[in-house]
């Protein structure tokens, strides 16, 4: 449960540490298999996730009562609105990223980059960004995995 609540504590202070626990789940899976059987292993897997969700679940019910949105942020909805669609698209028409960014911030009602950063608004600009993914999704997905290894 030690584990659970500091991987809690971690993505509070980082969101991209919200999928830690399955990393430390599938590894005490492949560690511990051998020495714990599987009933004692499921226990030690469950408390991580008691424990992780014992710090994390009070802000996400924070974040739902205030803007109406069960998350624990809005970076991930801002930068992949502002910045990862962007690009791409800036990429994929040869056009610039400040005109991608513009016609995506058009479909909003009315939201400056100031807006987007607030988490109330995520629930308005996911859905435009992942409208453009799944208009080429291999596409975006090569995009990526070329300027994750090969930038």
């Amino acid at each position: 449960m030690a584990a659970g609540t500091a991987l809690g504590a971690a993505t509070l202070v980082r969101p991209i540490a919200m999928f830690l626990p399955l990393v430390f789940a599938a590894f005490l899976v492949l560690q511990e298999r051998r020495v714990l059987t599987p009933k004692k292993l499921m226990i030690v897997i469950v408390a991580l996730f008691v424990g992780y969700g014992a710090i994390i679940l009070p802000w996400a019910v924070r974040n739902r009562q205030g803007s109406g949105v069960w998350s624990l942020s809005s970076i991930g909805s801002f930068n992949f609105f502002h910045y990862n669609v962007p690009q791409w698209l800036s990429y994929r028409d040869n056009v610039s990223t400040e005109t991608v960014r513009a016609s995506l911030y058009a479909q909003t009602r009315g939201l400056n980059e100031a807006d987007a950063k607030e988490l109330r608004h995520s629930a308005e600009i996911m859905p435009i960004a992942m409208e453009k993914i799944r208009q080429d999704p291999f596409g975006y997905l090569r995009f990526h995995f070329s300027r994750t290894f090969f930038a």
